[in-house]
């Protein structure tokens, strides 16, 4: 078995192998079902209550991102992943980049396509809640870096969790990345709320004119600073939570 101090990534790759087929079915399922969520909230988002059903589907990508470290603890132990020639350092790059990185495109990028394609169709585009709500979001550009954090963090949890927890790997990781996530969304409405108020106290005329996309651009502008500082401190968090895998899978010498 070559240890060398060089990082291989084909000692990686075969690391990952010992995950198989679960792997390959989210590399093969993940972006099908990104092109079909996409597809039907297009369709969708030409109905009554297009905003409310496009929602509840874009919960189903959102849950296979924060859960598909999952994979990880799915039928193996502790002691098989030791046997794997690799070095810690090559198992928990795998694992983190796999997890918060190839996943999370497998999903976003074939929705993003399916986004730009339907923009550039004015007869597609036009009157759709879907496009209107991503829109909306691409006007708070201040808050890009807390959109892509605020997806990632409850992912990281789970796979944290994963390796911390011997027993019950799943359960806890299910449980402490839904913890997350409503912490997440308990700051993201305090934030929203502040936002309105301030908006209110110091844009008034805005209201009174009933322009909707003078008032977003309000709210977004209200926004802004603390979108920016979410974001920044999102990545700290971020940062911690990759660097305690790491140190993880080096005090397990696996």
């Amino acid at each position: 078995m070559d240890y060398s101090n060089k990082f291989s990534v084909n000692r990686a790759v075969k690391y990952g192998r010992l995950f198989s087929p679960w792997i390959q079915r989210q590399l093969l399922f993940y972006p099908l079902i990104s092109i079909i969520i996409s597809v039907l909230s297009i369709i969708l988002g030409y109905t009554t209550y297009g905003i409310a059903f496009t929602a509840l589907l874009s919960f189903i990508p959102a849950i296979l991102q924060y859960f598909g470290s999952l994979v990880f603890g799915m039928h193996t132990d502790r002691y098989i992943e030791t046997l794997v020639p690799a070095t810690w350092c090559e198992k928990a790059t795998f694992t983190v980049v796999y997890s918060l990185v190839v996943l999370p495109l497998l999903l976003n990028i074939p929705s993003q396509i399916i986004y730009w394609i339907a923009t550039r169709i004015p007869s597609v585009a036009e009157g759709n809640s879907w496009i209107e709500v991503h829109q909306l979001s691409k006007a708070l550009s201040s808050g890009w870096l807390w959109n892509i954090v605020q997806s990632l963090i409850p992912a990281a949890v789970c796979l944290l969790a994963l390796v911390i927890y011997s027993s019950r790997r799943i359960l806890m990781s299910v449980v402490w990345s839904i913890v997350s996530l409503i912490g997440i969304s308990i700051l993201g409405g305090i934030v929203g709320f502040m936002s309105a108020i301030k908006m209110v106290k110091e844009d008034i005329n805005t209201l009174n004119n009933n322009d909707p996309e003078a008032i977003i651009d309000s709210l977004a502008s209200s926004m802004q600073p603390s979108l920016i500082i979410l974001g920044m401190a999102g990545c700290v968090i971020l940062l911690v939570i990759v660097c305690i895998i790491f140190r993880k899978f080096r005090s397990r010498q696996v």
